[in-house]
């Protein structure tokens, strides 16, 4: 015995409470009212609702099939036609139709050996997919040297994939301008052969004179370069040993080379490069180190006024950074070597940095006009500055230093020494307490006219520091006024 459920119509077990159609409970027929007839368009409704995703699905692929047998149906049945050619009289001659690719197929299939029909050596996918765009290339060469239209189903694939038909191709000249560049055949021509090589050059083996490094027994030390190459490869390995130092004076009084490249080796205990190993190189630009054990002397690149870039990997002794080589001693970064060339205004001393070390060549950065100093830094190099400098500036906090009108105040000791920037505006400068200016190697400042000095600094007089100082004020009680009095040439005031 069944019943109907009576909430979508379907046969159920006459004892079951629950549809399993549906998923709804059943109630007795005393609890509820009696459900309506279940007619045959109900039940053609809710067999709809169920199955709709499933004949919507079917419906799109029937759609899709349909589409692609009719785009298939198109390009089979297609006859190419080549470019119409003119002939001898100047009429237009239509060029004979092709044969479709069905047709082609079908002759394939049926007639595999009727001579008089167009048979090649096509296989059915090269029927398919391969170029129906008419005539072969050299009967459609433009007459001009230009390109012909691409297309057909070959031509598909190479857009899609990225074939060589879709590479960009150079311009030629037009092949009726006599000359001897006038292209003869199509295609890219070669390109000229560059006027320097980009890679550097192979090691002058027999431009070198070196000797037993005393330093390390397992290497050698290079004592002079002999050679006139403008870009330099020095040898990772000379006379079976590794080179592992670059004495005084290898490279110096040049103005060929513009570029040092050191090759580097496995298993090599050190590279050192001595004080003036690289001397007064005026055309030289760069220098590529390895990534290696490096030992760089202070004041070993020297009066090379051109240097602009170090090439080289960061590694845990050396780094290259905005212009500047920082060397690691093992507690603390500080720049030893700044490429004068190097296109900034601005020098930033980064926070990881302590400052510059004393090096000479620093006064050749002619490009920098500021330099400024983080609260952490503690060694300034503050006489040998470059010449173009018209201030410093040392951030709030530094307990070594501080400055006042673009001078530079660093702490010492006993008193702190003023650094004036050579090229620093200010006509009338008032010292600290405590301060003297540093006149050793200092480079002169002429606009200074006037300058205030307090009974605990002192004034060591240097005319060649300060050639436009005219006035002195000093502070009631100043113990060198005797001696600057009998010395100072110019207006003395106290105050």
């Amino acid at each position: 015995m069944s019943r109907l459920c009576t909430n979508c119509g379907h046969s159920i077990p006459e004892e079951s409470n629950f549809c399993l159609y549906c998923f709804t409970v059943q109630h007795d027929k005393s609890d509820a009212e009696a459900p309506p007839a279940v007619t045959r368009s109900t039940r053609i409704k809710h067999a709809f609702r169920r199955n709709k995703r499933r004949i919507v699905a079917a419906a799109s692929a029937a759609l899709c099939m349909f589409l692609a047998a009719g785009i298939l149906l198109t390009g089979l049945t297609r006859r190419p036609e080549g470019p119409a050619v003119a002939a001898a009289d100047g009429t237009i001659v239509k060029p004979q139709e092709e044969k479709s690719k069905l047709e082609k197929i079908v002759d394939k299939i049926f007639h595999p050996d009727d001579e008089t029909s167009e048979q090649s050596d096509e296989s059915f996918f090269d029927i398919l997919f391969g170029d129906d765009e008419g005539p072969s290339q050299a009967d459609t060469q433009p007459a001009d040297g230009g390109e012909e239209e691409s297309g057909g189903w070959g031509n598909f694939w190479d857009k899609l994939f990225g074939g060589k038909d879709q590479e960009e191709k150079p311009t030629e000249p037009p092949a009726d301008e006599p000359g001897e560049n006038t292209p003869t055949t199509q295609g890219p021509t070669e390109p000229n052969e560059p006027t320097e090589p980009d890679t550097p050059a192979e090691p002058e083996f027999d431009s070198f004179e070196y000797e037993p490094d005393p330093s390390s027994s397992k290497g050698v030390r290079i004592t002079k370069y002999t050679g006139n190459a403008t870009q330099v490869t020095v040898p990772a390995v000379l006379g079976g040993k590794f080179v592992t130092t670059i004495g005084e004076g290898t490279f110096q009084n040049n103005s060929k080379i513009t570029k040092i490249t050191f090759e580097g080796i496995d298993d090599r205990p050190s590279l050192s490069l001595n004080f003036k190993a690289i001397d007064n190189l005026s055309a030289l630009t760069e220098i590529e180190l390895p990534d290696e054990n490096l030992g760089i002397s202070l004041n070993s690149i020297f009066s090379c006024p051109r240097m602009r870039n170090i090439v080289m990997p960061d590694n845990f002794q050396f780094r290259f950074w905005e212009g500047g080589l920082y060397y690691y001693s093992g507690k603390e970064w500080s720049m030893r070597y700044y490429c004068p060339d190097y296109p900034a205004t601005e020098l930033v001393i980064p926070s990881w940095s302590v400052g510059i070390e004393s090096f000479d060549d620093f006064r050749l950065a002619t490009h920098i006009t500021k330099i400024y100093y983080h609260k952490n830094v503690y060694r300034f190099n503050g006489s040998r500055i470059p010449e173009t400098l018209e201030s410093f500036e040392v951030e709030d906090g530094n307990v070594y230093a501080y400055d006042v009108n673009g001078y530079l105040v660093a702490s010492t000791s006993y008193l702190s020494t003023i650094y004036c920037p050579p090229q620093n505006k200010t006509k009338i400068f008032h010292m600290p307490e405590n301060c003297d200016f540093d006149t050793f190697g200092a480079i002169p400042n002429p606009f200074l006219e006037e300058i205030y000095v307090p009974a605990s600094s002192r004034f060591t007089l240097s005319r060649d520091i300060f050639p436009n100082l005219s006035t002195l004020y000093l502070e009631e009680g100043h113990v060198q006024e005797s001696y600057l009095r009998s010395n100072f040439k110019g207006n003395i005031y106290i105050y």
